[in-house]
């Protein structure tokens, strides 16, 4: 049985949220939408001013319609995934930030429950978080993998069930006893993922 405690910062939960945000699309799922978005646009202005010119030259003319690309559509479409990635690039870097400050804001009014400090017990059946007004429990052979991002250990029951454990709080035997506790959980009901699990990053 491994019991220590661990605290909560509104930083540590923006990182999880980014981090889980990220994952399976590098650039976030709303970064992702933009980016698709964006070049959809690209492709599109070049036909939609030969539709305009098509409609107010001569709609009997169809040769608006097939003139072949030139620089200004490649400026035009430049232009426009440029603004996007620009777009992109501030959203990713101010992400934690603005979900930090909101973080921040509903502790000040006491409606973030997520923070704090927290009792870990790890046994050999089931892992258990308790909060002040709230518990969760996992039974251990859901655990798919252990990462090691910069300043955590993540535990991670299943894609969308991570559990973060800021290394900050916790004592070198505290990280080893929780790397071995998640290496026998694995090896014994996930030998395959074990061996992933152990080496990757958030």
């Amino acid at each position: 049985m491994i019991a220590f405690t661990v605290n909560w910062h509104p930083e540590d939960q923006a990182w999880l949220l980014a981090s889980q945000n990220r994952r399976g699309f590098p650039l976030g799922v709303a970064g992702s939408q933009l980016l698709a978005a964006g070049i959809l646009l690209a492709l599109a202005a070049p036909l939609a001013g030969r539709l305009a010119d098509w409609a107010t030259v001569n709609p009997a003319d169809a040769a608006p319609l097939l003139r072949p690309l030139a620089w200004d559509d490649a400026v035009v479409a430049g232009v426009i995934l440029g603004v996007a990635l620009l777009v992109i690039l501030i959203s990713l870097r101010t992400e934690r930030f603005g979900l930090r400050t909101m973080l921040e804001m509903r502790e000040a009014e006491g409606r973030e429950p997520l923070l704090g400090p927290v009792a870990v017990t790890l046994g050999p059946d089931r892992a258990t978080f308790r909060g002040a007004a709230w518990e969760s429990t996992f039974d251990a052979g859901l655990l798919t993998g252990i990462e090691e991002p910069p300043g955590y250990l993540l535990l991670r029951f299943g894609p969308a069930r991570p559990v973060m454990l800021p290394r900050r709080d916790m004592t070198a035997p505290e990280a080893d006893a929780v790397r071995s506790w998640a290496a026998g959980m694995l090896e014994r009901g996930h030998p395959a993922s074990g061996r992933a699990g152990a080496g990757e990053g958030a």
